[in-house]
């Protein structure tokens, strides 16, 4: 996957959020299900590189749950060639404890859980070197919107003696 794919699905996205309405938290459905997908991009706070993923977020309303999952990573640290494949990034991150927040207040988060897992980069990420297991340990909220998610994962990247606080962005339309 290149960086202009992935920008090209982040920014298809960007758009559906921009002309989207969030849903209150008193119409959040009571019953059924959805299912979101989209990417999520995470930076370290020297903003050294990025490290895009494929995300599916399913959302149960009767059950007051979200799992989800994120997978098929690549980073990028400099992109001269936004057309070359970037390096790929093995492993993936679950959505754990994920719950719908009925009490959430206007611009609150509705979705609250955490976005954990491991992985192993092919190239240095976030300053762990190539081929090191990364523990990845994120908090997670988001808001539903009308036919989109839009979260935030906040946490840190350890591997080996390197640990490098981290945050996410996370957009997906509903399927």
């Amino acid at each position: 996957m290149s960086y202009a794919d992935i920008s090209s699905q982040a920014q298809n996205i960007a758009a559906i959020i921009d002309n989207d309405t969030p849903i209150a938290t008193a119409d959040i459905p009571t019953s059924g299900s959805s299912r979101y997908s989209g990417v999520i991009l995470f930076v370290d706070q020297a903003e050294t590189g990025v490290l895009f993923g494929q995300t599916n977020i399913d959302v149960s309303f009767g059950t007051n749950t979200a799992t989800g999952q994120v997978g098929d990573f690549v980073y990028a640290e400099q992109v001269t060639d936004e057309d070359a494949d970037l390096p790929t990034v093995r492993g993936q991150l679950t959505l754990d404890d994920g719950i719908i927040d009925r009490t959430a207040g206007s611009g609150d988060a509705q979705i609250v859980g955490e976005l954990n897992g491991t992985l192993t980069p092919s190239t240095e990420m976030f300053g762990i070197n190539s081929g090191t297991t990364t523990s990845i340990a994120t908090s997670f909220e988001a808001v539903l919107l009308e036919d989109s998610l839009l979260g935030l994962a906040d946490g840190s990247a350890t591997g080996g003696s390197t640990s490098v606080d981290i945050a996410g962005i996370l957009v997906a339309e509903e399927n």
